[in-house]
């Protein structure tokens, strides 16, 4: 179920006190429509009854996908490590206590940590394309150094629109990111999942990051495997 706290807080702009509710948690299975006003931009925004002033909460949200088997945990903790260590060990004492049945619901789920608003509704979306985000950003990874020996330097995050069809070549299936950079599905997403298939790394359903950190050090394992091969 969705899970929604009454709470009290001071506008950060005229500072006026006021009380106000916020998603900690959402089932999209459940509450559909939480998931449209959160891909809107419209969950856990809050308006000051004074100034009339409009802010998205640092809140901690959970979204729960039940049918994709999905859990993406928003969080603004300042330690994410200490944060993920406790949460996987919740997560393997509730798995204790219900024993058989805890097992069966855990198994294949995919569970990852954002700590942001952009990160999670970019999550969200690449899950949406039953795309793998493991894949995606290492994708990420190839883009930026390919753009690189072009002669361009993107420094700024890069953040999945949609897949679709070039729209100078019909043949060509590319991603878009930042309405405005493409990388080649077949040639990049596509190769990049094939050379991973030997990770296995959907099998690991435990708490963790997957951002361009991640990616790196996923091309550093590649890197050593074709090495040592």
């Amino acid at each position: 179920m969705s899970d929604l706290i009454e709470t009290s807080g001071a506008c950060g702009k005229c500072g006026h006190e006021f009380g106000f509710e916020y998603w900690a948690s959402i089932n999209i299975k459940l509450d559909p429509k939480l998931k449209d006003k959160l891909l809107d931009g419209e969950l856990n925004v809050i308006t000051c009854p004074n100034c009339q002033n409009r802010s998205a909460l640092a809140a901690d949200l959970l979204y729960h996908d039940m049918e994709r088997r999905l859990w993406l945990q928003l969080t603004f903790s300042e330690n994410i490590d200490e944060y993920i260590e406790n949460g996987n060990r919740a997560l393997a004492d509730l798995e204790i206590m219900s024993g058989d049945i805890g097992k069966q619901m855990s198994f294949g789920y995919k569970r990852r940590v954002v700590s942001s608003y952009p990160d999670l509704i970019e999550k969200i979306m690449v899950f949406d394309e039953e795309m793998d985000d493991q894949v995606l950003e290492l994708t990420k990874l190839f883009l930026k150094a390919k753009l690189h020996s072009e002669g361009d330097q993107i420094d700024e995050a890069l953040y999945f629109n949609r897949i679709m069809m070039h729209p100078e070549d019909p043949k060509l299936k590319i991603i878009l990111f930042n309405d405005s950079l493409w990388a080649p599905y077949n040639e990049f997403y596509e190769s990049l999942e094939k050379t991973l298939e030997s990770f296995d790394l959907n099998s690991d359903s435990s708490l963790r990051v997957v951002d361009e950190r991640f990616a790196g050090k996923m091309l550093n394992e590649l890197r050593m495997r074709r090495r040592d091969t």
